[in-house]
Formats: C-alpha cells, sequence, structure tokens
C-alpha cells in the first residue's frame, strides 16, 4: 500500500484522506511504522483551526440554546396580576398558571388565543392576550438581536482559551 498521509485518530489511523483505516496494532502498523521511521509525518485527527472552529460551534450552540430558553420564561398578566401567561413558541396556546401567595404558581394551564382556558376557571380579553403577545414578541425580538451579536462576538475570537472563556450571558447595547 501506497502511504502518503495519515492522521491519528483515537481509535486509529486514517491513511490518505480516509481511503483506508487502520485500527492501532494492526497488520498494517509495520507499514506506519516504516513510513514514519522514513520521515513522514503523523498529522493530529483535528487542525488548530478545525479545533477553533468547532469551540466556536458549540458555544454558538450554547448561545443559541440560552435564547431559546428565554421564550420560555412567563409574562405577568397585567390586568390580573395573579395571573402568569407563557406563550408557547410557534402556535396559538398559552399556558397560564395563578400567582399563589407563597410566590409559587398554580399549574400551568392550556388557554387559546381567544384566552379561554380548556377548564374555563379565568378567560382574557382580546386586548390582554394582544399585549401579551407583544410583550412576546419584544422579548423575542431582544433575545434575536442578542443572539446575534453574541454569536458574532464568538466568530471574531481568534484562541480557543478565548472561545471556552466567553460568558454567554453578556448584554450588548
Amino acid at each position: 500500500m501506497q502511504i502518503n498521509t495519515i492522521k491519528q485518530l483515537d481509535y486509529g489511523y486514517s491513511i490518505n484522506g480516509g481511503e483506508s483505516f487502520a485500527p492501532f496494532n494492526s497488520s498494517l502498523e509495520l507499514e506506519i511504522q516504516e513510513w514514519i521511521a522514513n520521515g513522514g509525518i503523523v498529522a493530529p485527527e483535528f487542525t488548530n483551526a478545525e479545533l477553533l472552529v468547532n469551540a466556536k460551534d458549540k458555544k454558538k450552540a450554547e448561545i443559541k440554546a440560552l435564547r431559546d430558553s428565554k421564550f420560555a420564561e412567563p409574562l405577568l398578566a397585567k390586568s390580573n396580576p395573579d395571573v402568569y401567561l407563557k406563550p408557547q413558541p410557534q402556535t396559538n396556546i398559552f399556558l397560564a398558571a395563578y400567582a399563589m401567595a407563597d410566590g409559587s404558581t398554580k399549574e400551568w394551564l392550556p388557554c387559546d388565543v381567544h384566552g379561554v382556558f380548556a377548564n374555563a376557571e379565568v378567560s382574557f380579553t382580546k386586548l390582554e392576550l394582544t399585549s401579551v403577545a407583544s410583550h412576546y414578541e419584544d422579548r423575542k425580538t431582544m433575545e434575536y438581536n442578542q443572539c446575534n451579536k453574541r454569536c458574532r462576538a464568538v466568530d471574531a475570537l481568534t484562541t480557543i482559551a478565548a472561545v471556552e472563556a466567553y460568558d454567554i450571558n453578556t448584554v450588548y447595547e
């Protein structure tokens, strides 16, 4: 077998750009050792540039997960301070919960866009639901903008250490 390049993987060697694979201690081990002895250099599985891209992709995934988690935070219903509303992304359903005296909330109940709850304990006006939807859209826009700014900041970083140290909760103007 003609060997031109070798990359060392966690579980063996990739030969000639993946054309062949040799697990450690395989029958090709002697050929690999001879190739190294004749000046061949075994490359690492990933270059530093590839490791930096992987670190950035991982950090940006964390940023996007943080953004998405913000959409699930409840909004306090203004006309009824004892009720929290939580829009459900990409649906016409809201969830609502009663605020209890101890600061906890009663179970979340489904509510449609007309303010009618499945158990009909309470209803909201169209104006209030429009207000909640507007607040939700404002929060969504703000979170998308923050997410984009955070991702651009990560893209500008030049070292893996800087990417790993980046605080995903950074707030931009």
